[in-house]
């Protein structure tokens, strides 16, 4: 009421002009749609076939968080808000050992305490995703900074890879597109970082509609019954640990454990 009694009130000419937004039709290439980088992070998550996940609220990541709760049960999956940063990342290393990429996220200060079960899970070369939405200030840890993409790690254990984002259709491009080894995916299993920060999770951009016929990919855990000797850890192929509840036919089943042993 307030608001429109002041809106009303006549001083003079002063409210006589109007500004308003004016639609101009595009009349050729693709449709645009507009989107901030968190939500294009989120968003292409989805479409690459991520479906579970797990994190604990902290600006600026919190909305990538929020938009995969809402958004995974849609597509059969889950996202858990954890009672804190250690559980968000157990929890998404439970989903990935299960058979399907996971997902956790953080800014500076989240990423340092995920910091032990990250190492663990480059020596148990368990895949998974980590979005290190950084800001800046000082804090528990230095919050700006990929330092911890690069030494978050434990011995002589596999590095984890990481890759930055510099614009919303980059973001989307990097994230959604199946043909590229994504950080964390199962070609690589390893942890992988995707580095991002407040002005890119922020800012609001249009690029053109991506053709989701080509990039959603539907994500289904290999139960394929493997033949006898199986070994997850093996020096003649890329690591491969099987979902639980995979049958191996000689009845006898690997343990995870890490650095190969």
């Amino acid at each position: 009421m307030a608001f429109q009694a002041g809106y009303a009130y006549p001083v003079g000419n002063v409210l006589t002009k109007h500004y308003r937004f004016e639609h101009f039709p595009k009349t050729s290439g693709r449709a645009q749609i507009t989107m901030d980088g968190n939500q294009a992070i989120a968003y292409g998550l989805i479409a690459a076939g991520v479906r579970y996940g797990a994190g604990y609220p902290i600006t600026p990541w919190s909305s990538i968080m929020e938009t995969l709760r809402r958004e995974l049960p849609k597509y059969g999956g889950l996202f858990v808000q954890a009672e804190d940063e250690l559980g968000a990342v157990s929890l998404a290393l439970g989903f990935s050992f299960s058979g399907y990429l996971a997902v956790t996220g953080s800014a500076g200060p989240g990423i340092s305490l995920k910091a032990e079960a990250i190492g663990w899970a480059s020596m148990a070369e368990i895949p998974l995703i980590v979005c290190n939405i950084q800001r800046g200030g000082p804090s528990t840890g230095c919050r700006r900074t990929s330092s911890k993409a690069i030494y978050i790690r434990r011995s002589s254990a596999a590095m984890a890879t990481a890759r930055a984002l510099c614009s919303q259709q980059r973001a989307w491009k990097i994230v959604s597109t199946s043909r590229l080894k994504r950080p964390g995916s199962r070609a690589n299993t390893a942890p992988g970082f995707y580095l991002s920060d407040t002005s890119l999770a922020t800012r609001i951009e249009a690029f053109d509609e991506p053709d989701l016929s080509k990039l959603m990919v539907d994500p289904k855990p290999d139960l394929t019954p493997r033949e006898g000797g199986f070994k997850p850890y093996d020096l003649e192929r890329i690591t491969q640990h099987i979902p639980p509840g995979t049958r191996i036919l000689d009845g006898k089943y690997p343990l995870i454990g890490g650095l190969e042993l």
